[in-house]
């Protein structure tokens, strides 16, 4: 049983200590990350573990308790002086509900959304929002 929709892809942008993935990070059901220390293993868990909010990541308590983690900084989200960090989450809605859908300045028509955003700056959790599904 699973209680939100399943991350298929991970890309990070200037999170913790990746200044940015080279490609997509490809996930599963059952995902092993290995490498040396200091190479950004636990920042794609702490990654992930930002889709632990209670409303859709719009709660802060996620975000607070990582940077308490790492000295009660939010700056301390964000890789060196880059200023702002992104996360994409690429999800599969399959056996979960259906997506959320919404109207998009522009279009005639409701549209079905995916992907969900995450950014920070050193301040703390600007935004989070979903991409329209591009057809």
């Amino acid at each position: 049983m699973t209680t939100g929709p399943l991350v298929e892809e991970l890309d990070i942008e200037g999170f913790r200590g990746i200044r940015r993935l080279a490609k997509p990070l490809k996930l599963t059901k059952l995902n092993i990350l290995v490498g040396r220390n200091n190479v950004g293993k636990t920042a794609i868990l702490e990654a992930l573990h930002m889709l632990s909010g209670k409303d859709e990541l719009r709660d802060e308590y996620v975000h607070k308790t990582l940077a308490k983690l790492h000295g009660d900084r939010p700056s301390s989200l964000v890789y060196g002086y880059s200023g702002k960090a992104k996360i994409i989450y690429k999800l599969n809605w399959e056996g979960f509900r259906a997506p959320p859908t919404g109207k998009v300045e522009g279009l005639p028509e409701e549209v079905e959304f995916r992907d969900l955003v995450i950014e920070i700056t050193e301040k703390g959790l600007t935004d989070a929002y979903y991409l329209p599904v591009q057809s």
